[in-house]
């Protein structure tokens, strides 16, 4: 089946065609994907998009439970939903908030675990079964969890006040709302192999499914005979790429990389200690395929070698330092993108500037920060010395400054 499906036929009675109307983070390009593929679910089953909450017959809202923002933005668009919805649409929820805090949710609305989620077929009398729609390659436009107002609010309390700094923020992210928008987007597995203290999101996705290496060459090389120009391999840790199929994300590159054509490929999501296990074999293929390679993305997250402990991060910022300049030298114009949690608990002074220093080392092209918030269940909410608020946000503002 084609990433656009068939639209199929409206109900059979006469009646106007059914409308949905789906919600979800959009700076997350994973949930974004998935959504898209609900997308295509809905249209093959006579569905139509709508982007009013009072005219939808079914609201569908992807949560997102990585920080306690974005559970925040997830219950109050449902909030909303419940207010405005017509008495008889059906409002449903699923997605990573189940399986990360499950007790936030739950009233007048179908709850839908993400293992349960064919259930949707019995909801909406498909005819097109959810199992037989593939992954999504383009993100459809979807209804963001936050809206523009709470954005900005939510940035200007960051950023205290209105500087070029704030502006060069808000730019920043407004685009992470769209840059995913006219790119050929593949799905190469699902979940990790991390256990990191922090990381909540390791409850929600499990551990890694690789798609066949086989299937992941064809969903490429289809985007290049439909004229695409730029590439997102998409997962949570795309460096964990085939870990559990004997093969491994760089073995997968040099078979992308092979074809030939105007494109490129933007790596995102690649933790750390796959560029170190495979630096030998990294090195030649960005050498030799720079032209292609759009950026690499990877999370250092810390500059300290004791908070990256605490992180249970499997690497050492001597080992990025040592791979990031060789990648530098080799090739000078190669785009890395990183971020930092700043405020882990027990961060010291020494340890904020170990972070700044590794930050100013490096000419990222574009550094993120995060502001370090315990989520349920992970180990690192349960440890001591947590970092006071106000030295956290100064913390944030600082390398956000370099």
């Amino acid at each position: 089946m084609s990433d656009v499906l068939s639209s199929g036929s409206p109900p059979s009675n006469g009646s106007r065609p059914r409308t949905y109307l789906p919600f979800v983070n959009n700076f997350c390009p994973r949930r974004s994907l998935e959504t898209s593929r609900y997308g295509n679910y809905f249209l093959a089953n006579g569905w139509r998009p709508t982007r009013r909450m009072e005219k939808a017959d079914l609201i569908f809202i992807y949560t997102c439970g990585c920080f306690n923002s974005s559970e925040q933005r997830t219950l109050n668009t449902i909030r909303q939903a419940l207010a405005r919805k017509r008495p008889d649409a059906r409002l449903v929820v699923t997605g990573c908030l189940m399986k990360i805090h499950p007790e936030v949710l739950g009233g007048d609305y179908d709850l839908l675990p993400l293992e349960g989620i064919n259930a949707l077929d019995g909801l909406i009398d498909a005819r097109v079964k959810l199992a037989s729609v593939p992954d999504a390659n383009r993100i459809h436009p979807i209804g963001d969890l936050i809206s523009t107002r709470d954005f900005l609010v939510k940035k200007f309390k960051m950023d205290f006040e209105l500087t070029s700094l704030f502006a060069s923020k808000v730019r920043s992210l407004f685009l992470g709302r769209t840059k995913y928008r006219g790119t050929w987007n593949i799905r190469i597995a699902t979940g990790c192999l991390g256990n990191c203290s922090y990381c909540a999101l390791k409850f929600s996705g499990g551990r890694v499914k690789s798609k066949a290496p086989e299937a992941v060459v064809e969903e490429f090389s289809r985007g290049l005979r439909l004229g695409e120009k730029t590439f997102v391999l998409i997962n949570q840790d795309i460096g964990s790429y085939g870990q559990d199929i004997d093969t491994d994300i760089v073995t997968l590159l040099e078979r992308l990389l092979d074809f030939d054509g105007d494109y490129k490929i933007r790596l995102i999501d690649l933790n750390p200690r796959w560029l170190v296990r495979y630096f030998d074999r990294w090195r030649p293929l960005l050498r030799r395929h720079a032209s292609k390679i759009a950026y690499l993305s990877m999370p250092v997250q810390s500059g300290s070698e004791r908070i990256l402990k605490l992180m249970r991060r499997p690497y050492t910022a001597s080992d990025i330092r040592e791979c990031f300049r060789a990648l530098k030298k080799d090739t000078p114009g190669l785009v890395i993108n990183t971020h930092f949690i700043v405020g882990f608990p027990g961060e010291t002074d020494r340890d904020f500037a170990d972070s700044a220093a590794l930050a100013r080392e490096f000419d990222f092209g574009r550094l993120s920060i995060h502001p370090y918030q315990d989520r349920p269940r992970t180990e690192s909410s349960t440890m001591p010395d947590k970092v006071p608020g106000p030295v956290l946000f100064r913390r944030y503002r600082a390398l956000l400054s370099l």
